[in-house]
């Protein structure tokens, strides 16, 4: 690992920590700092803000873990790595910052709400509407399932999710 990683990953840890005990909200680039014992130069030298640095720590991990389970679906990957870290990313949906977490879980969804449907027999304006409607929806469930504390099982929920098109084509 290089050093702007080693870097990354200590504030990424430091931030972690303190969100077990405070909402993000309630944190500041300082106490990121302080915690690792880093200061804000180095902070910003990586991050534009704490959500910056919490959207890196989903990215890093989840893409990982998509890269090491490839052959499995990308929904139900998603769904079981938010379960498994459920107590974190709960918390990292409490604020509602433009820059917020949710945001990034939005833009992770809409590759995958996008295999849902048929894009190809679309207007590219059509496609645009279904796609961002479709992510929209799943974020919508996804957030709600967490929020609620992973009431179904990831594999049930991912389940439920995927019959959704055959279930709205029902004649």
């Amino acid at each position: 690992m290089n050093e702007g990683n080693s870097t990354k990953h200590e504030l990424g840890r430091a931030l972690q920590l303190l969100m077990d005990t405070s909402p993000i909200s309630g944190i500041t680039v300082g106490d990121i700092c302080s915690a690792c014992g880093m200061n804000r130069k180095s902070f910003y030298y990586h991050f534009r803000d704490k959500y910056d640095l919490l959207c890196w720590i989903f990215y890093t991990d989840y893409f990982q873990e998509l890269r090491s389970h490839a052959d499995e679906d990308p929904l139900v990957l998603l769904l079981s790595f938010l379960e498994e870290h459920q107590k974190f990313y709960r918390a990292a949906l409490r604020d509602t910052d433009i820059n917020s977490f949710s945001a990034c879980l939005r833009d992770t969804l809409l590759p995958i709400a996008s295999r849902f449907l048929s894009l190809s027999v679309l207007s590219s304006e059509d496609a645009a509407f279904y796609s961002d409607m479709c992510t929209e929806a799943l974020h919508h469930c996804i957030v709600r399932w967490l929020q609620e504390g992973c009431p179904q099982p990831a594999a049930h929920l991912g389940r439920l999710l995927q019959r959704i098109p055959s279930v709205l084509n029902h004649d």
